[in-house]
């Protein structure tokens, strides 16, 4: 079993690391595991496609280690790897069924946490696939437990030339009408699906480990599975995009909550989607399931609650901001943010401007349903195709004493270390992000924070057209290029 016991995080990010690159999004050489997460004793099988040569696995645990952003936990030896052809299916984002070329077993000396698995071509990295390395079964739980969003990226990974958002070949109504309705699980992460892995996923690990608190990982495909996996924890953290949630996720996190679980969703555009999970016979996660638009979903009829549309639209009618606070606003910005309420332990400065504080996909309060007594902490605004959208940063106190933090920007994790690429972070924002993540993941590792830290008293939540008024072209932000 590996070091666990009580401060081992700490004692694990002061080890030496080193700088981690971001592979290429599109490379010759690729590879897929047959599992999201494993536990300490499994076999993982990595099937790899790539010019006929030598290859090496590397192991890297993602985290702090004081800025070095990774370590190396094993190389493999080397194998031979070559060219492997696509099943059928494969431009439907079927799995491409390659047969597995090398393989791994997790060891007893791999602490929980988030790894990338790397395809070594000499010394250079060519490709990555992430795993979630759980705690063994039995051993002592962390306060807290972050949830990694494994099913953002299959919906986004575009490998064979479909997602669940578009066809890839085609432009405009016809490649989304085009789109792929199930994505399988076991398929390289490509495309924008890196982006989901390195902009959003990773950079917050980071983040969040700096904190030095414990912290057990897990994917959101486990928590579906599983969800006695949150049970007994001070807090539950996820983001920075978790965009995609089952059923079973919400109502774990709602639950989770009504018991005095703190929730901190330390992203945006947070369970906007609800997805279908397909699992084999050994309950293993096969393929993500989401039609977009009821109509085509055939479940709407005989099982309308598990259709596959918006949380907020019908047959489900549960917008996200009654559990997160705020709810999914718009994209293409940059937005300032007026810190509008300083609660003492962010230590934050009342009246600050985060120059783009939030970014991207924004979240942002929604009077009426965001819950009774939601404060907004900080909001901002600009205008993307003629449309005004707010964002927010969000904070409540739940009645059974839970609190609840919402960052509302996807790029919350990644302006932490001006990772974002679509845009470069100023340093003070940087200060500003990598500081609120540690005094949330700190504070949120405290059993029922809310009910000694209840929000500040808010009143009626401001709009844009108020925040203009207020601050003026301080508080106006500008649009970047698409959105995630």
């Amino acid at each position: 079993m590996p070091d666990i016991a009580p401060g081992w995080l700490r004692r694990e990010n002061a080890r030496p690391g080193f700088s981690l690159a971001v592979p290429p999004t599109n490379t010759a050489a690729n590879l897929y595991l047959d599992t999201v997460s494993a536990t300490c004793g499994q076999v993982v099988r990595v099937a790899v496609s790539a010019p006929e040569g030598s290859y090496r696995l590397r192991v890297v645990r993602v985290a702090w280690y004081g800025g070095a952003g990774g370590r190396v936990v094993t190389t493999s030896g080397p194998f031979r790897a070559r060219r492997q052809p696509d099943a059928p299916g494969t431009g439907h984002a079927r799995t491409p069924g390659w047969f597995p070329s090398a393989s791994l077993t997790v060891a007893r000396t791999w602490p929980p946490g988030m790894y990338l698995v790397q395809l070594m071509s000499g010394s250079t990295a060519v490709q990555a696939a992430p795993l979630v390395v759980l705690t063994p079964g039995g051993a002592h739980r962390a306060s807290l437990l972050f949830i990694v969003p494994a099913m953002t990226w299959t919906a986004y990974t575009g490998f064979g030339g479909r997602s669940l958002y578009r066809n890839w070949s085609l432009q405009g109504a016809r490649a989304h009408d085009d789109r792929a309705r199930t994505a399988d699980v076991a398929r390289p992460i490509e495309g924008p699906g890196v982006y989901a892995v390195h902009r959003y996923t990773t950079p917050l690990v980071r983040a969040a480990e700096r904190a030095g608190v414990d912290i057990d990982y897990v994917a959101d495909l486990d928590v579906d599975r599983t969800p006695s996996l949150v049970s007994g924890r001070a807090g539950l953290v996820t983001g920075s995009h978790t965009e995609y949630v089952t059923r079973r996720i919400y109502d774990t996190f709602e639950a989770a909550r009504d018991r005095g679980t703190n929730l901190a969703f330390l992203g945006g555009n947070g369970f906007y989607w609800q997805a279908r999970i397909t699992r084999d016979a050994a309950l293993r996660p096969v393929s993500v399931t989401v039609y977009r638009r009821a109509a085509e979903d055939p479940l709407r009829v005989s099982s309308p609650a598990l259709t596959t549309v918006l949380w907020r639209d019908a047959p489900l009618s549960r917008p996200e901001a009654g559990l997160l606070g705020a709810q999914y606003s718009g994209l293409g910005v940059v937005v300032p943010l007026v810190i509008l309420h300083a609660p003492g332990w962010l230590s934050w400065r009342q009246g600050q401007i985060v120059t783009a504080g939030a970014a991207s996909e924004v979240d942002a309060a929604v009077p009426g349903i965001s819950p009774h007594g939601v404060a907004v902490l900080a909001a901002g605004g600009a205008a993307w195709q003629g449309q005004h959208v707010e964002a927010t940063i969000t904070y409540y106190a739940a009645p059974s004493g839970a609190a609840v933090f919402d960052a509302g920007s996807v790029f919350a994790g990644c302006s932490t270390e001006n990772s974002c690429q679509a845009i470069s972070v100023p340093a003070a924002t940087r200060d500003f992000w990598s500081g609120t993540i540690v005094h949330v993941v700190r504070g949120f590792a405290v059993p029922r924070f809310g009910a000694t830290h209840p929000a500040p008293a808010q009143g009626t939540i401001p709009t844009y057209a108020q925040l203009l008024a207020r601050y003026g072209r301080a508080v106006m932000g500008t649009s970047i290029a698409g959105g995630d």
